[in-house]
């Protein structure tokens, strides 16, 4: 198995994740749009706001991560941009 696996032609989905916890999500994406719209819709389903603001934040962040992935790596998919998520808390969201 340890033989196959190492032999085996990587995968490249163009997508690494860095960093993954409830608090702070960090990826590293190639600058295409179809990576970009994976992880559009990644950030849609892990994100737990309510659906209204849902999908205005999902908006935002597919608009910032085509800017990063157009004037940051002018859509080569050699390139790639560093994403984070970071998930706050309100002091009324945390229960005693």
């Amino acid at each position: 198995m340890v033989r196959s696996a190492s032999t085996a032609p990587i995968r490249d989905d163009g997508i690494e994740i860095v960093s993954a916890t409830t608090e702070w999500i960090s990826i590293i994406a190639r600058c295409d749009k179809k990576t970009a719209d994976r992880l559009v819709q990644f950030f849609q389903e892990i994100s737990d706001l309510p659906l209204s603001e849902k999908e205005d934040v999902a908006t935002a962040f597919r608009e910032m991560l085509l800017n990063a992935i157009e004037h940051g790596g002018n859509f080569d998919p050699d390139q790639y941009v560093e994403v984070a998520y970071v998930h706050t808390f309100q002091v009324s969201d945390v229960q005693d």
